[in-house]
């Protein structure tokens, strides 16, 4: 014989009536005071991703949407609905859902208003699909009304869908315009939204509308809002009226502290504001975890260690802190602490930040192979992990494993594409490589993302003069010595693609301008020395090739070329002393030899200088004359 179900049977229902008599007296008598009361659940938003350890985000913070609200009272359905009911007002959604269920199972029907509160019941607990479930049936049941709506929203915000989510919350305004927990949940939307003139706004009717005993809550949103629009002097004074209003609640006093944080007259403020929220709320290690920012920030590394490991203390888990801590570590020329931080948090959870850190700490203790695990680890759990990429292609090209490391950078210029770095060391693997014109575009693609990249430009620049390019080699030596005046390297190269364009006056200024950046550049005075004497301006010639003699004493090709203009000068005694040195520093070189025969010559000393002239042709015949 099949059984009987509970739909099927009423003894069953009669049975568990009578059990729960008794208890649902006692819930009556329990929770009757709370009866009649507007149940507002504050559900939280999901945790922000860590924070960089230079970063405070106090003042920053997003707010908390308002919590689901309870539908209007209505009429009973039965004890088991009422009993859901107290226990929902009670606190104890779990609980309720239960009874709500039999409730619903007891009856064999579905109806608009016991799906909104099963709907309500799922929002608490943080289960928002089901939720969404349930709120949709209830609505195509008939429930429209602006709690209904409200909830709607919540729901739809918790699983994403912020467009939904608004047009929810407007219908429940709608019905309802001084709904105050609806304009704060569509102000905080708003503000998700970017749309910061409209969440400003919205949050001032929540303001406006709120209860005194809530309105601070709204006013502290308000003011973060307005602080996100760079508005804090307005901010400053909402937070110190929400902290008037709420003085037992710390959370308007770390937002006042992050405001005051992120200037460097309101540090010591900020310090004094976060000690009283530790002193407030002991075992929440948040206002550690800030003043550990602030000392960071201030260079006491020892004080935000300590900091951080006092918010690390209080929960073993709060992965912010920890991976802060690590970094402060590896800053700090401690990489085996902070590998061991990076390493927990690993085991606490894959977490490709963490395994980049590990990387870097490894890499920091020439542990090579153990860096290329972590940052190989990183990119496998996140593919897109453009900084991962670049370090692993470094690491890989310093083990000389050169078709790896390229791999690795078109990895990384593909995952990160706006990422210069990438597409500079991309560049500088490919000329390695022998790759010159896609050498070429990875560098031009690093100018075009930061045209401040001086190393690309000239890597770039000495490729397209490489590849005969001359007018765009001086494009690109112009826009680097504009962003760097004193870049020596750069000037001299600008004079040498000017000098091969035949532009011997724009080339001069470029080669006196990379001595004035540094007289040590002994190739531009060379080349200017040669256009100054080319053009007639021997004395200019002259001065240039004794000054850097003076920083390169033993160059035969400087010396030879002071020989050359002295005698041009008349000084034929003083070329003769400077080319018979010439001579000795470089017996090899035949231009001299036939210089000094000539010097010889016009000093009437024929005999040496027939020797000299003889030299010059053995030499010359030999073909050992250097390229002087």
């Amino acid at each position: 014989m099949k059984p009987a179900t509970l739909r099927e049977s009423p003894i069953p229902v009669l049975l568990v009536l009578i059990l729960l008599f008794g208890f649902v007296e006692y819930l009556h008598w329990s929770v009757s005071s709370q009866e009649g009361k507007a149940d507002v659940l504050l559900v939280p938003q999901a945790a922000p991703p860590p924070a960089p350890a230079d970063a405070a985000e106090a003042d920053q913070a997003p707010g908390k949407l308002e919590g689901a609200a309870e539908p209007s009272a209505a009429p009973e359905a039965g004890p088991l609905h009422g009993a859901s009911r107290r226990l929902a007002a009670a606190g104890d959604p779990q609980k309720a859902l239960l009874l709500l269920d039999a409730s619903l199972g007891a009856e064999g029907r579905r109806d608009a208003r016991r799906l909104e509160e099963r709907g309500v019941l799922l929002l608490r607990l943080e289960r928002h699909q089901e939720a969404l479930s349930d709120l949709k049936e209830a609505q195509q049941l008939g429930a429209s009304s602006a709690i209904f709506f409200y909830n709607m929203g919540l729901g739809l915000a918790r699983v994403g869908d912020l467009a939904g989510a608004e047009t929810a919350y407007r219908r429940a305004l709608g019905q309802n315009p001084v709904f105050d927990e609806a304009w704060h949940n569509l102000g905080l939307l708003l503000g998700q939204r970017g749309d910061q003139a409209a969440s400003i706004e919205a949050l001032r009717r929540a303001v406006d509308l709120a209860p005194g005993s809530e309105r601070h809550r709204p006013l502290l949103d308000l003011a973060r809002a307005l602080a996100r629009a760079g508005r804090r002097d307005e901010a400053r004074p909402l937070i110190q009226e929400a902290i008037h209003l709420a003085p037992a609640d710390p959370e308007p006093r770390m937002a006042l502290a992050g405001l005051e944080a992120d200037s460097p007259a309101g540090a010591a403020r900020a310090h004094e504001l976060y000690r009283q929220v530790a002193a407030m709320a002991p075992d929440d290690p948040s206002p550690h975890f800030e003043i550990a920012l602030l000392e960071s920030r201030e260079g006491d590394v020892a004080a935000a260690q300590r900091e951080y490991e006092r918010a690390l203390q209080m929960r073993p888990g709060y992965r912010k802190a920890r991976y802060n801590l690590a970094l402060l570590c590896l800053d700090a020329g401690r990489p085996a602490e902070a590998a061991r931080h990076f390493e927990t948090l690993m085991t606490q959870a894959s977490d490709p930040k963490a395994a980049f850190g590990l990387g870097r700490a490894r890499r920091a203790m020439n542990d090579a192979a153990g860096a290329e695990a972590a940052y190989r680890e990183a990119v496998r759990l996140d593919p897109g992990y453009g900084a991962a990429w670049i370090n692993l292609a470094l690491l890989l090209e310093d083990l000389e494993r050169p078709a790896e490391a390229l791999d690795a950078s078109a990895r990384a210029v593909s995952a990160s594409p706006d990422n210069e770095k990438g597409w500079s060391l991309r560049g500088r693997l490919l000329i390695e490589a022998g790759h010159r014109d896609e050498a070429l575009a990875a560098l031009l693609a690093a100018v075009r993302l930061r045209p401040g990249n001086t190393s690309a430009m000239l890597k770039a620049a000495i490729l397209q003069a490489d590849l005969g390019n001359d007018d765009e080699a001086i494009r690109l030596y112009r826009d680097l010595v504009a962003a760097d005046p004193r870049n020596s390297v750069a000037w001299y190269n600008l004079g040498l693609a000017l000098h091969r364009a035949r532009r011997d006056d724009e080339a001069r200024v470029a080669y006196e301008e990379a001595l004035r950046a540094d007289p040590e550049t002994i190739s531009a005075a060379r080349n200017l020395g040669v256009l100054y004497a080319r053009s007639g301006r021997i004395e200019d010639a002259r001065r240039v090739f004794a000054e850097a003699l003076e920083r390169r004493p033993d160059d035969a090709g400087l010396r030879y070329n002071l020989a050359l203009q002295l005698d041009k000068l008349g000084q034929t005694q003083a070329a003769l002393k400077e080319m018979q040195r010439v001579v000795h520093l470089n017996p090899e070189h035949a231009s001299a030899w036939r210089a000094l025969s000539h010097m010889l010559r016009k000093a009437g000393q024929q005999v040496e200088a027939d020797r000299a002239r003889a030299r010059a042709s053995e030499l010359a015949a030999s073909a050992k004359e250097p390229g002087f």
